[in-house]
C-alpha cells in the first residue's frame, strides 16, 4: 500500500495527513510553537515514508531575471552566483527555465523565487530529520498553480486561492508564466466578500503600475 505523509503549511499552522492507499488514514493542526512542534513529532513518531510540504506564506519573492544560456558546470555556477546575490540567507530557494529567446544570443529568461523566512520553516523540518522521514520536497501555492493555467486561453490570468489560515492569495500568470503572487491575510472585521474585492483592486492597479498588464487587455 502506497504510503506518504503530506504537510501544509501557513504561518501560523502546520496541517498534516498520513495517507494510506490514496486516502486520509490520520490528520491534525499543529500551532506554530514549541508546544505545537512536541505533538506533532508524536504524531509522526511512526512514519517510515516520504513527505511532502505544501506552504503558503507571505515571504516568498520573485525575481525576473535574463542570463546567459550556459550548459553544464558553467550554468550551475551562474545560478549559485544569483543565489548568493537574492537569497543569501535562506536554503529554500529554485530556478525555474521560463523560455528561451529567439532572437540574438538567446538568452534565457528565468524565474528565481525563494521562501525567504527560512525560520518558519526549519523547525518543521528539523522534526522531520530527526524522525529520519524522507523528505521528497518543499513546494510553494504559486509555484504548484502553474499546471491549473496551462491550457487556459487568457494571456493575463490572475489566479485566487483561499485557506483560512494563510489568507487571500493571487497569482498572476503571464502566457502561462508564473511572474508574481500576493498573500495578504482576511481580517474577520471586514466582509469576506470586501476584502477579495479591495485586494484585486490593489493588485490590478500594481499590475498596471509594473506594465505587466498591457493597456486594452483584460485580466
Amino acid at each position: 500500500m502506497k504510503r506518504s505523509l503530506l504537510l501544509f503549511l501557513s504561518v501560523d499552522h502546520l496541517h498534516a495527513q498520513r495517507m494510506e492507499g490514496g486516502n486520509i488514514a490520520a490528520h491534525s493542526t499543529f500551532n506554530n510553537t514549541p508546544e505545537g512542534r512536541e505533538k506533532f513529532a508524536a504524531f509522526v513518531q511512526d512514519v517510515n515514508y516520504p513527505c511532502y510540504m505544501l506552504t503558503d506564506l507571505i515571504e516568498e519573492d520573485f525575481r525576473h531575471e535574463i542570463i546567459p544560456h550556459l550548459v553544464g558546470r558553467s550554468r550551475t555556477a551562474l545560478l549559485k552566483r544569483k543565489f548568493e546575490q537574492f537569497y543569501r540567507g535562506t536554503p529554500y530557494h529554485q530556478s525555474t527555465l521560463l523560455q528561451r529567446q529567439k532572437a540574438g544570443r538567446r538568452d534565457d529568461d528565468m524565474l528565481f523565487s525563494a521562501l525567504t523566512n527560512p525560520a518558519l520553516i526549519t523547525p518543521w523540518v528539523d522534526v522531520l530529520l530527526a524522525k529520519k522521514i524522507p523528505l521528497a520536497g518543499i513546494y510553494s501555492v504559486p509555484q504548484i498553480s502553474q499546471p491549473l493555467v496551462k491550457n487556459h486561453p487568457s494571456k493575463h490570468l490572475l489566479l485566487i486561492s483561499w485557506e483560512k489560515f494563510s489568507g487571500l492569495r493571487q497569482t498572476y500568470f503571464s502566457n502561462h508564466h508564473l511572474q508574481i503572487s500576493r498573500l495578504t491575510p482576511v481580517h474577520n472585521e471586514q466582509a469576506f466578500h470586501d476584502s477579495v474585492v479591495r485586494e484585486l483592486l490593489r493588485t490590478y492597479q500594481y499590475l498596471k503600475s509594473l506594465s505587466l498588464l498591457p493597456a486594452g487587455e483584460s485580466l
